[in-house]
C-alpha cells in the first residue's frame, strides 16, 4: 500500500534532482513545527538518493515564552535521526515583528552555512519548508499590494542559496505525514493571529473565497506562474542588449548609457529586471525614481532601493549594491597567513622578489616588516610608486573608478601611519623590495568577492 510518505518522498526526491540540488551540505532550518519537521523527516528518509549532507539549524528568537523548549526538542529530533545540530538564540523579545524575525534568521542560516561550508571546503544550500499554501496565501497578499510580475511570481524555489521543495505540497499533506509517521511539532500561536495581514489572509480571506470560488487556490497558483514566466522573459531579454552586466559581489553593474535611449516604461521595466537579478524586488514608484535619479546625475549620486540596497552612478555606469560591511582591522603579523573580512580576502607568504612589480593590481611585494590592513577614511593620502610628491587615495580611487559606497569599506595596507597598498588602486613608493632582495620578500595577494 502507498503512504502519504511514499508519494511525498518520492516528490521530494524529483524535485531536488529538477533543481539540481544533491551531494553538497544542505543545511535544513527547522522551527520546531509541523511543516519544517515533515521536511526534515523526508529529507533523511531520502539522503540515499539525494545524499545532501544534511545538518539540522534552529533559531530561538526569543519571542515566544516556549522558545527554550521548542529548541530542545528540535535538538532531540535531530539527535534521533543522527544528524548534526546548529542553533542560536537571538533573543529578540516578544514584541519583534514577522520582518525583524525573518531577517535575523536568515542572516544567521546564512552565516552557518558560510561556517560549515568553509571547513569542509564544499557548496552548500539552505533548505525551508515553503509549500504550496504560503505560496497561494504570498501572492495574493501581493495582489492586494499591487504588486508587478516579480511580486506576482510568488516565492521562488531557488534563491540564491535557499532552497524550496515543497512548493508543490499542501500544508494538509505535510500535516497527513506527520501523523502518519507518528511525529509531534510546535504550534506556534502566531500562525492562528489575525494581527498581520498573512495571518488575517489565512484564517479570514481564504476560507471565504474558497467558500465562494472553489478553484481559487489553483487561479492564483496559475497567475504566479504567468507572472513567473513574464519575469523570466524579461531576464532573457537582459541578456540581448549591450549593457555589458557584470556582477560585484552580491551585486552588479551595467552601462547606463543604452538606457538613455529607450522609451521611459521599457527602461523603467529594464532596470527593474536588473535588480531582480540580484534577488531585489523594486516596485513600480521606487524603480521610477531611483532610474529618474541615477539616469541623469553624476558619478557618485546614488538612489535608496530598500532592504539596505540602493544605486549609483560610477561613471559611465550604474551599480546595484548593497551598503558595505565595515571592514575589520588585522595585523599581517606571521610570515604566512589569511585574513578575511566582509568581500574581502588576504593572503601573504614569503617569496622571491619579481622582475616587475606594477603600480595597481591586485598582487604586491613588501619589504618585510609589520604591515596592518584597515579600511580607507577620508584624507589618506599616498606616495605613488613611480610618480612626484603624494596624492589623496580618494583621487586614486576615482581614477580607478571605485564607486563612493565601496571606498568606506576599501582596504588599505599600512606601515605605522604609512599607506603602503591600496589594492586594486594604488602601490606606493614606499616599502618596495630593490632588485638586490633576492629573497625573505613578502608577497600579497588580496580577492574581492
Amino acid at each position: 500500500m502507498t503512504t502519504v510518505g511514499d508519494v511525498l518522498a518520492a516528490r521530494l526526491v524529483e524535485r531536488l534532482a529538477f533543481l539540481g540540488v544533491h551531494s553538497q551540505v544542505a543545511l535544513v532550518a527547522v522551527s520546531g513545527g509541523p511543516d519544517s519537521l515533515s521536511l526534515l523527516h523526508l529529507l533523511a528518509a531520502t539522503v540515499g538518493e539525494h545524499h545532501l549532507e544534511l545538518v539540522v539549524g534552529h533559531v530561538d528568537h526569543g519571542i515566544h515564552p516556549e522558545s527554550e523548549s521548542v529548541a530542545a526538542a528540535v535538538a532531540d529530533e535531530a539527535a534521533r535521526l543522527g544528524l548534526p545540530f546548529e542553533t542560536t538564540r537571538i533573543a529578540l523579545g516578544p514584541d519583534a515583528g514577522e520582518t525583524e524575525a525573518r531577517t535575523a534568521r536568515y542572516d544567521w542560516l546564512h552565516e552557518t552555512l558560510a561556517r560549515l561550508t568553509a571547513r569542509t571546503k564544499s557548496t552548500g544550500v539552505i533548505v525551508t519548508a515553503h509549500h504550496r499554501d504560503d505560496q497561494v496565501e504570498t501572492i495574493l497578499m501581493r495582489v492586494f499590494r499591487g504588486s508587478g510580475p516579480a511580486g506576482l511570481s510568488g516565492i521562488p524555489a531557488v534563491q540564491g542559496s535557499v532552497v524550496r521543495p515543497l512548493l508543490d505540497v499542501s500544508r494538509e499533506d505535510l500535516s497527513a505525514f506527520l501523523s502518519e509517521i507518528g511525529a509531534s511539532s510546535w504550534s506556534d500561536p502566531s500562525n492562528r493571529s489575525e494581527r498581520n495581514t498573512r495571518g488575517w489572509i489565512r484564517q479570514r480571506v481564504l476560507p471565504e473565497l474558497r467558500r465562494k470560488l472553489p478553484e481559487v487556490e489553483s487561479a492564483l497558483i496559475a497567475l504566479g506562474d504567468q507572472a513567473r514566466a513574464a519575469r523570466e522573459a524579461w531576464d532573457r531579454v537582459l541578456n540581448e542588449l549591450p549593457l555589458v552586466i557584470e556582477r560585484e559581489g552580491a551585486g552588479l553593474a551595467f552601462a547606463s548609457a543604452p538606457l538613455r535611449t529607450y522609451d521611459r516604461g521599457l527602461a523603467e521595466t529594464l532596470f527593474r529586471a536588473l535588480a531582480r537579478r540580484i534577488g531585489l524586488t523594486v516596485g513600480p514608484r521606487r524603480g521610477a525614481r531611483a532610474l529618474e535619479i541615477v539616469l541623469w546625475g553624476r558619478s557618485g549620486v546614488r538612489a535608496d532601493l530598500g532592504q539596505g540596497w540602493f544605486a549609483e552612478v560610477r561613471f559611465d555606469r550604474i551599480a546595484l549594491v548593497r551598503t558595505p560591511v565595515a571592514l575589520a582591522e588585522a595585523d599581517m603579523g606571521e610570515p604566512a597567513g589569511e585574513w578575511r573580512s566582509g568581500r574581502w580576502r588576504f593572503r601573504w607568504r614569503g617569496e622571491s622578489r619579481p622582475g616587475h612589480i606594477t603600480r595597481s593590481g591586485w598582487t604586491t611585494w613588501l619589504v618585510p616588516g609589520q604591515y596592518r590592513v584597515r579600511g580607507w577614511r577620508p584624507g589618506d593620502r599616498i606616495r605613488p610608486w613611480k610618480g612626484t610628491g603624494s596624492r589623496l587615495v580618494v583621487r586614486c580611487m576615482q581614477e580607478q573608478e571605485v564607486g563612493r559606497s565601496e571606498r568606506p569599506a576599501w582596504p588599505v595596507v599600512c606601515a605605522g601611519d604609512d599607506i603602503v597598498w591600496v589594492p586594486g588602486v594604488c602601490r606606493s613608493a614606499l616599502a618596495v623590495p630593490t632588485q638586490t632582495d633576492l629573497g625573505g620578500v613578502l608577497r600579497v595577494d588580496v580577492e574581492r568577492e
